[in-house]
C-alpha cells in the first residue's frame, strides 16, 4: 500500500511539499505497523509468563502413608493421581544405575521382566495414556585399563527396547542419541558429562533434552503425514 501511494504521488504531485507530506505519511504507517508488531510480541510473551490455569504446570502432592507396596505406589492412589492430572503421556526412565551389574542374559532377563511389570502396572492405572520408556546412556569404565563402554551395554539397550515394545511402550535410546559405543568419552571431553563417565552435566542434559524434544516432534510430523496420505 505504501508503494502504491508513492507511485500515485509521483504521477500527480510534483512539489517538494507534497513529497515531504507523502514521506511523513509513509514513516507514520511504518511506525504504526512496528508498534502493532511490538504489541503482539509483548502480548505473546506475557501469555507465556502468565498462562491460563487450564495449561499451567501443576504439582500434586499425595500422602503416601500405607499407600506403597513392593511394586511402588498402590494402584488406587496412582490411578486417582493420574485421573486428577488428566495424564496423556507417561515417561519412564530408569536402569542406568543397574548397567554395571547386568553382565549376562539371566540378569538382563530378570531386569526386563521387572520393567515389563512396571509398564503394565502403570498402564493399568492410566489405560488411555501413551507410555515412553527412555533407556540408559552410554557408560564407560576402566576395567581394561582405559575408558571403554560396559561390554554388555549394547545388549542391555536392545533387551530393554524389545521389552518396552512388547508391552506397548515406545522406546527412545539415549545411548544411540549420544553416538553409541564409547561416545561418552567425547561427551566428557566437551564438558557434556561428568568425570565419572556416567552422568551428564547440566549442559549435556540440556542437549539431550533438546534431542528428545526433536525426536518427538519428528515422529509427530510422520504421524501427520500418514494421516494426510
Amino acid at each position: 500500500q505504501i508503494k502504491q501511494f508513492m507511485e500515485y504521488g509521483r504521477e500527480h504531485f510534483f512539489t517538494r511539499r507534497s513529497y515531504l507530506l507523502m514521506a511523513m505519511l509513509a514513516f507514520t504507517l511504518m511506525a504504526q505497523a512496528q508498534m502493532a508488531c511490538d504489541s503482539l510480541r509483548e502480548s505473546l510473551w506475557h501469555a507465556f509468563l502468565t498462562p491460563p490455569d487450564s495449561i499451567r504446570v501443576g504439582c500434586y502432592y499425595y500422602w503416601v502413608n500405607e499407600q506403597v507396596d513392593p511394586k511402588g505406589v498402590k494402584a488406587d492412589l496412582l490411578t486417582a493421581a493420574y485421573s486428577q492430572m488428566d495424564v496423556a503421556l507417561i515417561i519412564l526412565q530408569f536402569g542406568g544405575n543397574s548397567v554395571p551389574y547386568i553382565r549376562g542374559e539371566k540378569a538382563l532377563e530378570r531386569y526386563c521382566d521387572e520393567l515389563g511389570e512396571q509398564i503394565e502396572h502403570v498402564r493399568a492405572c492410566c489405560p488411555d495414556a501413551t507410555i515412553l520408556f527412555i533407556g540408559p546412556s552410554d557408560m564407560t569404565s576402566t576395567g581394561e585399563g582405559s575408558w571403554q563402554t560396559y561390554p554388555f551395554l549394547p545388549r542391555i539397550v536392545e533387551g530393554l527396547r524389545q521389552t518396552a515394545n512388547q508391552h506397548g511402550a515406545a522406546y527412545w535410546s539415549i545411548y544411540d542419541a549420544m553416538g553409541g559405543w564409547n561416545s561418552m568419552k567425547a561427551w566428557v571431553s566437551n564438558g557434556y558429562a561428568g568425570k565419572d563417565y556416567m552422568h551428564f552435566t547440566q549442559k549435556g542434559a540440556d542437549i539431550m533434552g533438546d534431542r528428545l524434544a526433536a525426536a518427538l516432534l519428528l515422529q509427530y510430523d510422520y504421524y501427520r503425514f500418514r494421516q494426510r496420505h
